[in-house]
């Protein structure tokens, strides 16, 4: 889900590419690593500077996978982008 022009991709840009945070969002998951059996950060792409905690918080399954994997308790992610 995403409205154009609200802002969104611009703050995961700035956070992510500007701030050099690691983000929880969608694209953890990219790149396989939605099979990955524990938490990690990973880059995606896998050359690029942006961290991401593997997970996908924009989904109910994504969010079920990641409080599997003990998320909420991992403190990795230091800013998260869900709908």
């Amino acid at each position: 889900f995403h409205i154009p022009k609200s802002g969104g991709s611009t703050a995961k840009q700035y956070y992510g590419v500007c701030m050099h945070l690691v983000t929880a969002s969608q694209n953890g998951v990219l790149y396989g690593h939605d099979q990955d059996e524990e938490l990690q950060v990973v880059n995606i792409p896998p050359k690029s500077q942006q961290r991401f905690v593997n997970v996908d918080v924009s989904t109910r399954d994504g969010l079920q996978r990641a409080s599997a994997l003990g998320f909420g308790h991992a403190n990795m992610a230091e800013v998260m982008f869900s709908p």
